[in-house]
């Protein structure tokens, strides 16, 4: 994300999306009632004829919805740039990559500015292979998280651990960590297997510039969840630590200790509330899901919580650190002190 203008005590911000993580910051930002400011189409009446023409419009937000690659808002319209389409009447802008748009806010929230140096950061980008002589899958985490990007299977028996098949599978292997290596340009690539598969792989890999940038871990099995595993190894502790998707598993992990231990946490929306109006609470762990189903509530549990000097975490629901703090209710908080039940 680049941002182009920041005026933060007028609630102004321009910025320009550069990439698909910058659409999920974005949706993350806006919210009910902010006003947007960009350019897009609609249809108009000319003569006898519909026309779809580009306008500049500003609306107050009232939907805000990511998906596919693009982030539409809706809303009432409080500005546009053309006489013939009335103020006050519904319009969409729909977002991609390479799009500007401004940003008006009543307050801007510490969680926001947290979440706007977030997405200006350089972006660290780690390629994931893990694999067996069976399958392989590969994996691309970006700031915002992860996702499959391929799978690939070999043709082995069991029991025949060195035939030429599965010799080919690794060749395989390697020439699709090449092929992903040249589209995205990681910064790191990690490859995991169980057992000494690993060793096979690294024989076929002859190219100096990617072998810098291989760390090699183990996992006990392959499968789609098998990167929470892999992110736990100590060999990758270094290269995932700036992740969000990292943080986020960290924090569930912690909060989900203290819960076991009966110490300092709090979860669900009624021991969140509580525990915020004594003051005691250190940092609230909000998921997605619970923050686009009730915004005005999870609006006001920032607002409160940062008064304390707390601070609020949004954690996506689309993954296995999210889908946990929903099991939770949506809502969790970790505590400077315990409170009485």
């Amino acid at each position: 994300m680049r941002v182009i203008k920041k005026d933060i005590r007028k609630g102004i911000l321009k910025i320009k999306l550069e990439n698909k993580d910058d659409l999920w910051f974005a949706h993350r930002l806006i919210k009910q009632k902010d006003l947007i400011s960009s350019t897009t189409t609609r249809k108009i009446k000319v003569g006898e004829d519909n026309v779809r023409k580009k306008i500049f419009v500003k609306i107050e937000v009232d939907k805000n919805k990511l998906e596919n690659g693009m982030l539409k808002l809706s809303g009432r319209i409080i500005e546009c740039n053309n006489e013939d389409i009335p103020l006050g009447n519904y319009q969409s802008i729909i977002l991609q990559e390479g799009d500007s748009l401004t940003i008006e806010k009543k307050e801007v929230l510490k969680r926001e500015l947290d979440e706007i140096k977030e997405a200006t950061t350089p972006q660290y980008i780690i390629l994931i292979c893990a694999f067996d002589r069976e399958e392989a899958i590969f994996y691309k985490l970006t700031k915002r998280g992860y996702e499959i990007i391929n799978k690939i299977k070999g043709n082995t028996k069991k029991k025949d651990y060195d035939n030429q098949t599965s010799k080919n599978f690794f060749k395989e292997i390697w020439e699709e960590l090449k092929k992903h290596n040249d589209k995205i340009k990681p910064d790191s690539i990690i490859i995991a297997s169980p057992g000494f598969w690993r060793e096979y792989l690294l024989r076929e890999i002859r190219n100096d510039e990617i072998k810098k940038k291989i760390i090699s871990a183990t996992c006990n099995s392959v499968n789609e969840t098998t990167i929470h595993e892999i992110m736990k190894r100590p060999e990758t502790e270094t290269a995932l630590k700036n992740t969000r998707v990292k943080r986020e598993e960290e924090k569930i992990n912690s909060l989900l200790m203290q819960i076991s231990k009966n110490e300092k946490a709090a979860y669900g929306i009624k021991e969140v509330k509580k525990s915020i109006n004594y003051g005691a609470v250190k940092e609230v762990l909000i998921s997605s899901k619970f923050a686009e189903e009730n915004p005005e509530e999870t609006n006001e549990i920032t607002k409160n919580t940062e008064k304390q000097d707390g601070r609020v975490m949004i954690i996506g629901s689309e993954f296995e650190p999210g889908k946990q703090l929903d099991g939770l209710g949506g809502i969790a908080a970790l505590l400077r002190f315990n409170i009485s039940q």
